[in-house]
């Protein structure tokens, strides 16, 4: 017996469009075959990190931390402040001038460089820049760094409070953001409680005082103008 929507066999009847040119199939191949490369890509992918997602959750963020902080460290490496490739201190030579002239000696005064007890002879080699408080130099002190830098010595900043009566904490906070802004070296904030070195160099406006390594001050600069000469300092 036939039912209405029945074949000849009883079976229900489908509908099925057989195309006349096999053409006609091409975008649903295609498509097949995407759908079969991602199931490919997605299996592929569950097989590399079933070893980690065996362990749960904890081991994908180890993972990932170790590799952040190894991004990390490359970063700092290639883009972070470069230190100077200082000269190594050599022992100290005997003076021909006095304490505060070319050719003497640093003055014996106790200091703290980044909030480091130390005294102002053991600052060598160096270049020493001397400040008045809220002075706009930052392009010249750049310009100081990148040459500390290109004569191996270390770079120190400190805010002559001779006048204006700043106390030393308050000299620190001013010159810890300048000091952070230049980059061309890893620089030193000077405390010098007793105004020593300004005292020492009769330090005026902006004032460059270089060190060799054997401790003996080679030059002394007061009034540094807006131009700074590329070949100023001399060791």
């Amino acid at each position: 017996m036939r039912h209405d929507g029945d074949d000849d066999y009883g079976l229900p009847r489908v509908d099925v469009v057989v195309p006349d040119d096999a053409s006609e199939l091409d975008e649903d191949l295609a498509a097949w075959r995407r759908e079969e490369r991602g199931r490919r890509r997605r299996e592929r992918l569950r097989r590399l990190l079933r070893p980690l997602t065996r362990h749960g959750l904890a081991t994908l963020v180890l993972v990932f931390t170790v590799v952040l902080a190894v991004a990390s460290g490359i970063l700092i490496t290639f883009f972070g402040p470069r230190p100077a490739l200082q000269s190594p201190a050599v022992p100290l030579a005997s003076p021909t001038a006095t304490v505060g002239a070319v050719g003497g000696r640093l003055p014996d005064a106790r200091v703290a460089v980044n909030a480091a007890p130390r005294t102002a002879a053991s600052l060598r080699p160096a270049v020493l820049v001397i400040m008045p408080p809220g002075c706009d130099c930052e392009s010249r002190l750049r310009e100081l760094a990148r040459q500390a830098v290109g004569n191996s010595l270390h770079f120190y900043l400190l805010i002559d409070r001779r006048t204006s009566g700043q106390s030393v904490q308050d000299a620190h906070r001013e010159l810890r953001p300048v000091a952070s802004r230049i980059t061309e070296v890893v620089t030193g904030i000077v405390d010098d409680p007793e105004n020593a070195l300004a005292s020492s160099y009769l330090a005026r406006g902006l004032t460059v005082v270089v060190v060799r390594s054997d401790g003996l001050v080679s030059q002394v600069v007061r009034d540094l103008g807006p131009q700074v000469d590329p070949h100023l300092i001399k060791v």
